[in-house]
């Protein structure tokens, strides 16, 4: 499942990696955990740790 503003969206598969938008930069060691949404142009920054926080 994915949680996007008030939104469950279920992706139906166990498994489920990170989405990330055009022109996006993940930096070196960066972790994204499963379910993450990074929107078109963000840049996230080396070591960064980006969690999807349920609502």
């Amino acid at each position: 499942m994915i949680y996007f503003e008030n939104y469950i969206i279920k992706t139906g598969v166990e498994k489920f990696g990170a989405v990330v938008g055009a022109h996006s930069c993940i930096g070196a060691n960066a972790v994204l955990a499963p379910g993450t949404i990074i929107f078109p142009d963000t840049n996230v920054e080396r070591l960064a740790l980006i969690d999807q926080i349920p609502k």
